[in-house]
C-alpha cells in the first residue's frame, strides 16, 4: 500500500501545488480529497479525481455515466438519478444507493484539479470553508459540512488523509489543536470543530 501512496504523491503534488499557489486552497487538502474520492488514482475514469457530478446537459466529451455509492436520508426518487441499481437500509436510518450518475470528464489531471478548486469558488454554498481553505483541515470539516458528499464520515476520512500526506511526526502533531495522533484524535478534532 505504501508504494501506491508514494506513487500518488510524486505523480500528483505537483498539480496540487500549483492549484494551491493560484487559489489558497491547501494542497494537502487536494491530495487527500483526490485519494478519497479516486482511490488513491487507481479508479479515476478520464482524469475525474474528485467525484464531482455534471449536469445531464453537459457535453459528451466533458461528462460520463458511473457506477457510484449515495448516501441518502431517504430512498431515491424516481428521476433522480439515470439508473438505481440497489437500495439498502442502513443501521442509522439512512439508505445506501448504488446508482449510475454523471460525473465530470477531463483531458488530464491537471485540468481536474484546477476545475475543482474552480467548483468551490463557483459554489456558494462553500463561501464558509473558502475562508479557511489554507487550513486543511478546517477546509475538510467545512466542505464536509456544506455537502460536498453524502458519507456522514467524510470529514473525518479527509483528516485522516491530510495528517498522513502532512507528514508530522508524532511531537509536531501534538503541537496541533488534536491530542494524539491517531483516528480517534482526528474524530475529536472534527468533532471539536463542529461545536
Amino acid at each position: 500500500m505504501e508504494t501506491i501512496v508514494q506513487d500518488f504523491i510524486n505523480k500528483y503534488k505537483e498539480a496540487a501545488l500549483a492549484v494551491e499557489e493560484q487559489t489558497g486552497i491547501s494542497h494537502l487538502f487536494i491530495l487527500a480529497q483526490a485519494a478519497l474520492e479516486s482511490g488513491w488514482g487507481q479508479h479515476a475514469p478520464r482524469n475525474m479525481f474528485f467525484g464531482v457530478k455534471a449536469s445531464r446537459n453537459s457535453s459528451e466529451a466533458d461528462r460520463q455515466l458511473l457506477l457510484t455509492t449515495e448516501i441518502l436520508s431517504a430512498p431515491p426518487a424516481v428521476g433522480q438519478f439515470p439508473a438505481i441499481i440497489s437500495v439498502r437500509l442502513r443501521p442509522d436510518g439512512r439508505y445506501e444507493c448504488i446508482v449510475k450518475d454523471w460525473f465530470r470528464a477531463y483531458p488530464s489531471p491537471e485540468a481536474c484539479f484546477a476545475d475543482h478548486a474552480q467548483f468551490f469558488f463557483k459554489n456558494k454554498r462553500y463561501a464558509k470553508a473558502l475562508a479557511v481553505r489554507a487550513d486543511p483541515y478546517k477546509f475538510a470539516v467545512a466542505v464536509a459540512q456544506a455537502g460536498y458528499a453524502t458519507d456522514p464520515a467524510y470529514a473525518q476520512k479527509l483528516c485522516r488523509l491530510i495528517s498522513r500526506f502532512a507528514n508530522l511526526t508524532m511531537s509536531q502533531f501534538a503541537n496541533l489543536a488534536i491530542w494524539r495522533f491517531d483516528d480517534l484524535a482526528i474524530c475529536q478534532f472534527v468533532d471539536e470543530y463542529n461545536r
